[in-house]
């Protein structure tokens, strides 16, 4: 996941080696750093002890690993091909070639011989067709992709039916088994000043719970330093519940 330059590898609910695969091919694209952690006399010492002390262990590398564990977040440098962009997007346009069509809201795909060849673009009448010359990638979130597959004719025959969509596909799957993602973004100010206070540097990461099987004791942990006025310290937290 890409948030601000900051890369964690997310637990997904599939094979331990498809994940790793797939996230070390998004990696090899990208220069990765660990964010520089200043100990002495710090919050993130403070943090850090109460943390082991509790049975989560330091880990140079917890926003890599899925072991539980706390330690300093890992930052895109830049993308291998030189761009320094905050986005996949600057990442994988590094040579420009990239078009992005805006207010472009994808109706459904087009296929020709069963295989998917371009989408049809909902605004004009008639809507607009856009055809790939190598494929064609559907990636619009959890809510929308299924939504465009079912105006494809690729979901639940009997949703399909109801919807009075001629049927192309059967795949009971598609918008099935949706999960929810909960987290509670916190701040926590101090009212102390202090002479390292106004770093924004040294994020934490933590990862608590290995047993996938009890989400109720899985969650991730994120806390970023932002500087405030008069030298205080304020950080930013997401704590993500699985």
């Amino acid at each position: 996941m890409v948030n601000g330059r900051i890369y964690t590898r997310t637990p997904l609910p599939f094979s331990s080696k498809m994940v790793s695969a797939a996230y070390e091919d998004v990696e090899s694209e990208l220069s990765l750093v660990s964010d520089a952690i200043p100990i002495a006399g710090s919050w993130q010492e403070t943090v850090l002890k109460g943390f082991v002390a509790a049975g989560v262990p330091y880990r140079s590398n917890a926003s890599m690993s899925f072991k539980h564990g706390i330690g300093p977040v890992q930052k895109i440098a830049k993308c291998k091909g030189g761009s320094k962009g905050l986005s996949a997007f600057h990442c994988t346009n590094s040579d420009g070639k990239a078009q992005v069509l805006r207010h472009a809201h994808v109706d459904q795909v087009i296929f020709e011989n069963g295989k998917a060849v371009g989408v049809e673009v909902a605004g004009s009448s008639p809507n607009s067709k856009i055809f790939g010359r190598h494929g064609v990638v559907l990636s619009a979130g959890a809510l929308q992709t299924p939504m465009i597959l079912l105006r494809s004719g690729i979901g639940h025959p009997k949703d399909l039916q109801r919807l009075g969509i001629q049927l192309r596909v059967s795949s009971p799957e598609v918008g099935a088994n949706l999960q929810d993602h909960p987290y509670l973004p916190f701040r926590l100010r101090l009212r102390f000043p202090a002479p390292w206070s106004c770093s924004e540097e040294g994020s934490l990461y933590a990862f608590y719970g290995a047993n996938f099987s009890r989400p109720s004791r899985t969650f991730e942990l994120q806390l970023i330093p932002r500087c405030r006025s008069q030298q205080l310290l304020e950080l930013k937290g997401y704590l993500m519940l699985r």
